[in-house]
């Protein structure tokens, strides 16, 4: 076991287990930053869709991590999960075959387990993370690049204004005299 027979394993193991419950965390606070700043726009798809995917995958890793330490607790937590999984209609038995490896809780069932998280899991966190990250500074660029037009624009408009104001009062001058 990683906490007592690895130096300070039990600061690795709980710096994984914050960081998982992190990633979850940070991952639904920015769901509702998003929401209420109002970042609706179909240049904001692949950020939506990437950071509630990886909070669903973050899910799915704390779940399967749960029985991989082998304890009474985890044993437990992971029956009474099973148990609601097995309530799903037309494929609770089926899962709960695929996660047990068998019909009950068991060493394959651990090694089921482990690959979920480790492999099937981890992999699609890891991409859909930098997916994340890659949409939120392609939108950052984006908008830096509408903010810069519109200042463009506005200036032009605002140089325009001046000129057309500046023939007007010339115009008046002219007529007055």
């Amino acid at each position: 076991m990683i906490t007592s027979q690895i130096p300070f394993g039990w600061i690795i193991r709980d710096v994984h287990n914050y960081a998982g419950n992190s990633i979850i965390i940070l991952g639904l606070i920015q769901i509702v930053i998003m929401f209420l700043s109002r970042q609706f726009r179909s240049s904001w798809l692949i950020a939506w869709i990437s950071v509630i995917f990886l909070v669903l995958v973050a899910i799915g890793l704390g779940w399967t991590a749960m029985i991989l330490d082998w304890s009474q607790e985890g044993f437990w937590r992971f029956s009474i999960e099973l148990s609601t999984v097995e309530t799903i209609p037309f494929i609770g038995s089926l899962l709960l075959y695929i996660l047990t490896g068998g019909n009950g809780i068991s060493t394959m069932t651990v090694l089921h387990q482990y690959t979920l998280h480790s492999y099937l899991l981890s992999v699609p966190a890891i991409a859909l993370a930098f997916t994340h990250l890659g949409g939120l500074i392609w939108q950052s660029v984006q908008d830096q690049k509408n903010q810069s037009d519109n200042n463009e624009q506005q200036e032009a408009g605002q140089g325009f204004n001046a000129s057309a104001s500046s023939i007007k009062s010339a115009q008046n001058c002219s007529l007055k005299k």
